[in-house]
């Protein structure tokens, strides 16, 4: 009988046991898809999870927004279970205005690139802490969910960066050329291709910039001053610029290595960022 009784106690504990873990996995369930569906009306439909991307030491670039300061580089120091610890960069002209223009619980908007994308995630500002001569950090929420807003190669800036072009197979006749590149990307380039002799040379090298062409770009980049990028002519045009008549052509890179193009992209990235502080593009090519 006394058995009997303990089996009737031990089922129904068991039974509350297992009513109590299901009643706490569908509320973890429903708060999981009400921040789904908050990120998704939020920031767009492609919506991954944040476990699956975000990472220590990961760049970002933090939006205040309603707020009068502007977007400001980052690094992802801290990424625990409850919370990110966001230490801002180059920030130094708004150290004493951060505290009085951002308030905590205010939303911040965050950038990043990680795996083949450009990411975007709302965080919500929990504390700052500000040591004089210190770079000020953020403790923020971390998000369940962020968007995928772009995809890595498509990302692309309007730069002015000097380099050098030179036309496949490399010969002593192939002669590195003056180039301007204008607008970067992972995945391609628009440049400027100037020549210093006559008309009738620079229509010669002209037809030698046809579709499909090899050539190889170097650019005065970090990590990528002894890189020769090679890519393939997509078109190739004569056109009349200030410093004179130039070819603008059009090109898609090839066989680059990952980190190669990763360094490119985070060129880019950092061009957007610097444009947001009006900085000086020689400021994006230093170290």
């Amino acid at each position: 009988m006394i058995n009997h009784v303990y089996a009737t106690y031990l089922f129904w504990l068991f039974m509350v046991i297992g009513c109590l873990i299901v009643l706490v996995n569908t509320a973890r369930s429903t708060q999981l898809y009400l921040e789904w569906k908050r990120t998704r009306n939020s920031l767009g439909t492609d919506i991954e999870q944040a476990e699956s991307v975000l990472s220590d030491n990961l760049r970002l670039k933090v939006l205040f927004p309603n707020t009068s300061l502007p977007g400001c580089e980052a690094v992802l120091r801290t990424n625990s279970q409850a919370n990110l610890l966001i230490v801002l960069d180059g920030y130094e002209p708004y150290y004493k205005k951060l505290d009085d223009l951002v308030k905590i619980g205010s939303m911040l908007t965050v950038h990043f690139a990680a795996k083949s994308a450009l990411y975007e995630m709302e965080c919500r500002l929990k504390d700052i802490i500000s040591i004089e001569k210190s770079s000020p950090k953020l403790i923020t929420n971390r998000p369940k969910w962020i968007s995928k807003i772009q995809r890595r190669e498509h990302v692309r800036a309007n730069v002015d960066i000097p380099g050098t072009l030179q036309i496949c197979p490399l010969s002593i006749n192939s002669l590195p050329l003056h180039t301007t590149v204008v607008n970067l990307s992972g995945n391609g380039f628009n440049a400027y291709v100037f020549h210093n002799g006559a008309i009738s040379a620079l229509d010669s090298l002209h037809l030698q910039f046809a579709p499909n062409t090899i050539v190889e770009l170097r650019l005065p980049i970090p990590l990528l001053s002894s890189s020769r990028l090679a890519a393939k002519i997509i078109t190739a045009e004569k056109a009349t610029i200030s410093g004179g008549i130039a070819i603008s052509v059009r090109a898609q890179f090839v066989s680059l290595h990952a980190w190669e193009e990763d360094a490119l992209v985070q060129c880019v990235f950092k061009t957007q960022f610097q444009s947001l502080k009006k900085l000086p593009m020689s400021s994006i090519l230093e170290n």
